[in-house]
C-alpha cells in the first residue's frame, strides 16, 4: 500500500513537472496576494539583474518588457520597507537600486517579509522549483484559464476616480507623521539603505507620477522634504520627475496607458543615467 502511495505521488509529481514544462506560467497570479508571491519567489530564487527597483503598487505596476534591464521587487498593498528587507536576503548585489520615493515612510506590516523568511519553506523553494507559487496548481490552472481575462482593459471609471481623489484629499491627515512617527520611519529605512549601499550597490531615486491635485498633499509635502534630508540632491542620483498629465485609475495609480508611457520614460531616464 505505501509502495503504490508512492509509486502513485512520483508518477503524479513528474507528470506535473511536465506540465509546467509545457504551460509555463510567466508570473500572472489569479489575486493580489498570489501575484505578490509570484514576484517575491522569482526575484529570491530566479531572476538576476544589475538594476532592481524598489517600490510599492504604484511602481509595481510596470511594464517590465519595456524595462528589459529591470527586475521589479515592487509589491501591491507593500511598501519600500518590504522590498529593502527581500533585496538583502539576495546573495547577488546589483550595480543599481531604483527606489521609488512616493510613500518611502510608509511602515511594513511585514507579512510577506514572514512568509519568505519563517520555516522549512524558503529554503525547500529555493532547491525545489516546483514549490515556488507560480507552479502552484491553482496558479498554474488560474492562468491556463485566465490569461486572456487577466490581460488590463485600459478603461477607467471617471465617477470612481473623482470619489477616490476626494476620500485621498480627506483622509490625508491619516498619513501625515508626527516628529517621534517620522524619526522611527527614517532610522528604519537609512538603516536598511545602509545595508544596502556597504554591498556595493549605487541608490537612484525616483517618485511615481500621481494626479495633479494630490501632488501637493500635506503628507506628500512631508516625504518630498524627508526624503531630500535623506537622501541629499549631491550626494545621490534622481532621475527627472515626469510632470505630463497621466490618467490614473484611482489619483494614485496609473491605467494601463500611464503605465506603458511611464516605462518608456523610465526606460529613458535609465538609458541617459548610465551615459551621464
Amino acid at each position: 500500500m505505501i509502495k503504490k502511495a508512492f509509486f502513485s505521488f512520483f508518477c503524479f509529481l513528474i507528470s506535473y513537472i511536465i506540465l509546467i514544462a509545457i504551460f509555463p506560467n510567466k508570473g500572472v497570479g489569479t489575486h493580489q496576494w498570489q501575484e505578490n508571491q509570484i514576484r517575491a519567489h522569482q526575484f529570491l530564487y530566479e531572476k538576476t539583474s544589475d538594476t532592481v527597483l524598489i517600490g510599492t503598487s504604484l511602481s509595481a505596476r510596470l511594464l517590465l518588457d519595456s524595462l528589459n534591464t529591470v527586475c521589479s521587487c515592487a509589491f501591491s498593498a507593500s511598501v519600500v520597507e518590504d522590498g529593502l528587507r527581500l533585496l538583502l536576503l539576495k546573495e547577488q548585489t546589483p550595480r543599481f537600486v531604483l527606489l521609488e520615493t512616493n510613500y518611502l515612510l510608509r511602515p511594513s506590516n511585514g507579512d510577506i517579509i514572514k512568509v519568505n523568511t519563517q520555516g522549512p519553506l524558503p529554503t525547500l523553494r529555493r532547491i525545489i522549483p516546483v514549490l515556488r507559487e507560480q507552479n502552484s496548481p491553482i496558479s498554474l490552472v488560474g492562468f491556463i484559464c485566465m490569461r486572456d481575462a487577466l490581460t488590463p482593459t485600459g478603461e477607467v471609471d471617471i465617477e470612481r476616480l473623482e470619489r477616490n481623489i476626494e476620500n485621498r484629499i480627506s483622509d490625508d491627515h491619516t498619513h501625515y507623521l508626527t516628529e517621534t512617527q517620522m524619526t522611527e520611519r527614517i532610522n528604519t529605512i537609512q538603516s536598511l539603505i545602509r545595508q544596502v549601499e556597504s554591498r556595493g550597490s549605487i541608490i537612484v531615486l525616483f517618485e511615481m507620477p500621481l494626479n495633479k491635485r494630490i501632488v501637493h498633499t500635506p503628507s506628500n509635502d512631508q516625504t518630498r522634504q524627508v526624503v531630500h534630508r535623506m537622501f541629499p540632491p549631491e550626494m545621490y542620483n534622481y532621475l527627472t520627475n515626469d510632470t505630463s498629465s497621466y490618467l490614473t485609475n484611482d489619483g494614485e495609480h496609473l491605467d494601463s496607458e500611464g503605465q506603458r508611457r511611464y516605462s518608456h520614460f523610465l526606460r529613458n531616464e535609465l538609458k541617459s543615467m548610465l551615459v551621464r
